[in-house]
């Protein structure tokens, strides 16, 4: 059985901290090898931040046409269903 970790990584909008971009990966443990990507921009329903924008490479126009949080959220929990019959160990941020 492949012992697996979830990474996840969250970009923030400042000053508000709002989401905009949920990524993650699931990777196994004893080989390290990636076994799957997700990535999704989140619509913060407000202007990105410039120094955030530069930091990121996020464009306002990504952002503009992302789903809101709780869709974005749902497409990770059906991107996480193939690897419920493993053993995933929490996950990191």
């Amino acid at each position: 059985m492949k012992e697996l970790l979830v990474s996840l990584d969250l970009e923030l909008n400042q000053p508000s901290r709002r989401i905009i971009q949920i990524g993650a990966v699931v990777g196994n443990i004893r080989t390290g090898e990636i076994v799957s990507r997700f990535d999704s921009k989140v619509s913060p329903d407000e202007e990105l931040s410039p120094a955030i924008a530069k930091l990121t490479k996020i464009k306002q126009q990504e952002v503009d046409v992302a789903p809101k949080l709780r869709e974005a959220y749902e497409s990770l929990k059906r991107w996480l269903e193939p690897f419920a019959s493993e053993r995933v160990l929490n996950p990191i941020t």
